[in-house]
């Protein structure tokens, strides 16, 4: 029975070879990638039900000066009529786990001055963790900082 075993798993390994089969981690970290446009898409669109739910249920949320938030309702209660304002600069760096189920996405966001909500324009930085589970991508830790010099002695 081993015996049968390991020759099939050899043989499997030779067909993928051959074949060029590409690893399931490359497709697990397409679906990073698709979530994260999808998330981008979301922030562009205002549209807070289809960005919250590109979190855990219990995230790790760290805006800047402000409190953590960790259900999605704390997030999209924070989020509330701002979410639109934000906009990535630029293409975010990702670094994958060698299994492909674990992630952290580094970047830099804008946003647009919204006198009427009391926002002011500035440019942070970003970094989310992200896990693959059953349902696929989600973000697990969401942190975030602002780059106005106002802030730089906190």
């Amino acid at each position: 029975m081993r015996y049968r075993l390991a020759s099939m798993l050899s043989a499997a390994i030779v067909m993928s070879t051959l074949f060029g089969c590409q690893p399931a981690t490359d497709s697990s970290k397409q679906g990073l990638f698709a979530a994260f446009e999808s998330l981008d898409k979301a922030v562009k669109a205002g549209d807070l039900d289809s960005f919250v739910s590109h979190y855990v249920d219990t995230p790790f949320h760290l805006p800047p000066g402000a409190p953590r938030n960790s259900t999605r309702t704390e997030i999209a209660d924070f989020l509330e009529g701002t979410l639109g304002l934000y906009e990535l600069q630029g293409e975010p760096e990702v670094f994958f786990s060698d299994d492909a189920t674990m992630a952290f996405v580094y970047g830099t966001y804008v946003t647009r001055a919204d006198e009427s909500l009391g926002v002011e324009a500035h440019r942070g930085r970003f970094v989310t963790i992200w896990k693959k589970g059953d349902n696929g991508w989600q973000c697990v830790v969401d942190i975030w900082n602002t780059d106005d010099p106002r802030f730089a002695h906190l």
